[in-house]
């Protein structure tokens, strides 16, 4: 059971969506996994449905919060009760579609030990279904050092980590109700190499009430700002940070703005 994936899927009325994230994890090549379905407190039919799948497939767990504890607060009971040595994570409302994901993943840490946090590059896609754009994120140690400040260098779904290292850096910041991942990156990569895989590994799915279209502005702003003053003397490339944070103030300070900046809407 060495090689066990703990597989972190957060939810929070995830009733329309669900189920294509979820069988795109059965769909893995890679099949020595467990499914942790987190349910956030929801009130559609989040728990049926969540429910069915783990009555089928004895990998399937479904844990549900007593109540609303937020993104932060759920990946953290998550890591707490996950049995696998490493992590993998997949919203409610993205999909796998890279079948062989899990397993180009898990050989890539095996076979760099030093290598703490392993991404991949993903699709943007609609509600329609039809894609947007392709995410190539920066690939190379080296090039996710460079990039850390301008922005986050990891789209969530796609990442794969060793459990024991995320317990070791203090896991998700609870205190951040935005971009939470980006700073356990930061800290994760204070321990070791950080990689993405040029495969597209997910899809991720743009909606026009996501959070991402409804709270960025001052959020991402606001956690922008927290990287750059937390690690600023961590990491390469001072300048590219503050460059990027201008932009953000700048773009976002401008009426009707909706979308971010070249770069800044590169997932969380």
């Amino acid at each position: 059971m060495a090689d066990l994936i703990s597989i972190l899927l957060p939810v929070y009325n995830g009733e329309k969506y669900l189920s294509s994230a979820i069988k795109s994890v059965i769909s893995q090549t890679c099949k020595n996994w467990e499914l942790l379905i987190i349910d956030d407190h929801s009130n559609d039919k989040t728990p049926s449905i969540a429910k069915k799948f783990a009555k089928k497939d004895k990998r399937i767990r479904y844990i549900r919060n007593g109540k609303n504890l937020r993104l932060a607060k759920t990946l953290n009971k998550g890591l707490k009760i996950a049995k696998g040595k490493y992590i993998a994570r997949i919203d409610d409302d993205d999909i796998w579609f890279n079948k062989e994901k899990l397993e180009r993943q898990l050989k890539y840490l095996k076979r760099n030990t030093d290598t703490v946090l392993i991404g991949t590059n993903y699709t943007t896609t609609n509600i329609k279904g039809t894609e947007l754009n392709e995410v190539n994120l920066p690939l190379s140690d080296s090039e996710i050092r460079k990039s850390i400040f301008a922005f986050n260098p990891f789209g969530h779904s796609g990442v794969m980590y060793i459990k024991e290292n995320a317990i070791r850096v203090g896991c998700y910041d609870e205190n951040i109700k935005y971009g939470e991942d980006w700073d356990m990156w930061a800290r994760l990569g204070l321990t070791g190499k950080m990689a993405n895989l040029s495969i597209n590994g997910f899809s991720y799915l743009i909606k026009p009430d996501s959070m991402s279209q409804q709270k960025t502005k001052r959020q991402q702003i606001r956690l922008h700002n927290h990287i750059l003053k937390t690690y600023l003397t961590k990491y390469p490339c001072k300048l590219k940070g503050l460059y990027a944070l201008f932009r953000y103030i700048v773009f976002y300070t401008q009426p009707n703005s909706t979308t971010p900046p070249q770069q800044a809407c590169r997932k969380s």
